[in-house]
């Protein structure tokens, strides 16, 4: 009797010395509580985890992020720490509404509860501010909705219709227009807002947009305003005769037929008189603006991407690509000449411009006349231009090594001379 009791007393003390290893050993990980259910894609989750036991050496604590239904049969790993308490930062880089998060050990792994709440995370708003119906004056065009910001919006005193063209922004949206000073209203909080202006010119505007979930973005967006009496600048290009080009800005006089260069990528701005004739085109990457009077006579050429400002009393057939043509129209279309000499009188011819190279500068002169300047190579191609007045100044460093031509021009008069350019 007495060995089974010695027996016994030795097999509870070895079950004793076994038990406290392994009792030594043993880990856990308890999550903490995570501050926010609710996020923006992009957002950061902070995940705060407390360790206890003993772990194995090169061990390290990490979090593991659900798929967007909560299974983390294919979790996301974030964060190696190496101590047994912390937080790890999660960055949330995707949309759902069911993630779950949870703390993990590497050696060996053990894993603590998810946090039993699902995570939200929804998706930036995509401000996308369009014109609400077109400008266009083909009828079969009415009703289409939505486009593109254009860039020309429409007329003074005209009522400017818009919205927020992104029709998968999450219910329950917020939005907050801001327009510049000189319109109706400078805040609207609507959707879809209606904003007049008094002055012309390129008007400066933000659209901010805030989800249910509290995520914001806001995009800055411009367009411009016309007038029914614009001011033809003092550097406008005088067309009296048949011309074509891709000067900036163009005044076609009574007589004068003007056509411009569509492989040109640049926009122009075409005044139009009564009597004169337009070829009008339209620009890959520019759009041509054209400001027709009555009696001027239009054809078409590829009219894509031009914008007419007629007098209403024309009446015109736009052919296609009549479907990108912005078409206003003015009870009565005037100009404005108080910038240029001699209105829409014939102002007295000026001299011949003067051409002379100086190393590397070109000089140009005319006497105080509007002229303009052309640098072509010898095949004919245009390498530089300029628009001015008086005195202009061409910095010729930046052209290869080789011949010119200076072309120069004021009213009918024009000077041709050969240069070249020694690095």
């Amino acid at each position: 009797m007495t060995e089974v009791i010695t027996i016994m007393k030795r097999t509870a003390l070895l079950l004793i010395l076994l038990a406290i290893p392994l009792a030594a050993h043993a880990q856990t990980i308890t999550l903490g509580p995570i501050a926010k259910t609710a996020y923006c894609v992009g957002d950061t989750m902070f995940v705060p985890y407390t360790a206890t036991g003993t772990f194995n050496p090169g061990n390290y604590f990490f979090a593991e992020l659900s798929d967007a239904s909560g299974s983390f049969a294919s979790f996301t790993p974030f964060g190696n720490s190496n101590s047994a308490s912390g937080t790890i930062a999660v960055p949330i880089l995707a949309i759902g509404d069911h993630f779950r998060v949870r703390a993990a050990s590497s050696e060996p792994y053990t894993i603590s509860t998810d946090n039993t709440a699902d995570v939200i995370v929804s998706r930036i708003p995509s401000p996308m501010p369009s014109i609400l119906g077109p400008p266009w004056s083909n009828p079969q065009y009415y009703g289409y909705g939505l486009l593109h910001l254009p860039p020309y919006a429409g007329l003074i005193d005209d009522t400017i219709l818009l919205a927020e063209g992104n029709h998968d922004e999450p219910g329950g949206s917020t939005y907050l227009w801001k327009f510049a000073a000189d319109a109706n209203i400078q805040v609207s909080s609507v959707e879809r807002t209606k904003v007049v202006y008094s002055t012309p010119g390129l008007k400066s505007s933000t659209l901010m947009v805030q989800s249910p979930a509290g995520c914001v973005d806001t995009v800055v967006f411009a367009f411009n305003v016309l007038t029914c009496n614009p001011t033809i600048p003092a550097s406008a290009h005088v067309v009296r005769t048949s011309e074509s080009g891709s000067f900036p800005i163009v005044w076609v006089k009574t007589g004068g037929s003007y056509t411009a260069n569509s492989s040109v990528p640049t926009s122009q701005v075409i005044f139009a008189e009564s009597g004169s004739s337009v070829t009008v085109v339209g620009l890959l990457g520019g759009e041509n603006l054209y400001y027709l009077k009555r009696g001027v006579s239009v054809t078409y050429s590829n009219p894509s991407g031009s914008v007419l400002v007629l007098d209403s009393s024309m009446n015109v057939s736009i052919p296609y690509p009549f479907d990108q043509v912005d078409t206003f129209y003015c009870d009565n279309l005037t100009f404005d000449y108080s910038q240029v000499s001699g209105g829409v009188a014939e102002e007295a011819q000026p001299a011949a411009p003067r051409i002379s190279q100086s190393g590397e500068r070109l000089f140009v002169s005319a006497e105080d006349a509007a002229f303009s300047v052309h640098v072509v190579n010898v095949l004919g191609n245009e390498i530089a231009s300029m628009d001015g007045r008086g005195t202009l100044e061409l910095d010729l460093t930046q052209l290869p090594a080789g011949i010119y031509f200076a072309i120069a021009q004021a009213g009918h008069e024009r000077t041709v001379k050969r240069i070249a350019v020694v690095h």
